[in-house]
């Protein structure tokens, strides 16, 4: 918190003088994308194949900070931010946002490849983007997807699941 700022509120205050305005107030939460956790906790940190090796994940331009959403922890972390905010705040809408792992080769964390092995029966370092190549050689656009030369398994954790509305 900022020096001077301790006894502040600055969305309650964004919050009432919109509502006076007529206008309404959806909050933006960015869930798994946190650097302040990554730096207190850096057991919650992403981590990705990078070079051949397991290395903390900082994207492609070395300041991206991910923990990992299976995380126990990491997860109730998230989940308090959110409670905090459902019953303190009078908002209008909530997005959460980054409800995801950010890339294929995420995340290799001893959580992650422990839980993939349990669940998906497979070694999630070995898991891979499918390439594409073209089905013709006139040049055309179409591709394919091409299985990686290891088996690329996917856990049940990582399947899509239907969109459905949340239910209270």
């Amino acid at each position: 918190m900022a020096a001077g700022f301790e006894h502040s509120d600055a969305l309650a205050a964004v919050i009432e003088a919109a509502h006076v305005q007529g206008l309404e107030v959806q909050a933006w939460v960015p869930q798994f994308h946190d650097r302040a956790a990554v730096q207190a906790h850096p057991e919650w940190q992403m981590m990705a194949l990078v070079d051949g090796s397991v290395q903390p994940w900082r994207g492609a331009g070395g300041n991206t900070w991910f923990v990992n959403p299976l995380d126990a922890e990491a997860r109730a972390y998230q989940l308090a931010i959110v409670e905090e905010l459902l019953q303190g705040y009078d908002f209008d809408g909530l997005l959460l946002d980054w409800v995801r792992f950010d890339d294929w080769p995420m995340d290799l964390s001893e959580t992650s490849r422990a839980h993939h092995q349990a669940h998906g029966g497979a070694e999630s370092i070995h898991f891979g983007p499918r390439r594409r190549i073209p089905t013709s050689t006139s040049g055309s656009a179409n591709s394919a997807p091409v299985e990686p030369a290891l088996p690329h398994p996917q856990p049940s954790s990582m399947k899509m699941r239907s969109r459905s509305p949340l239910s209270t």
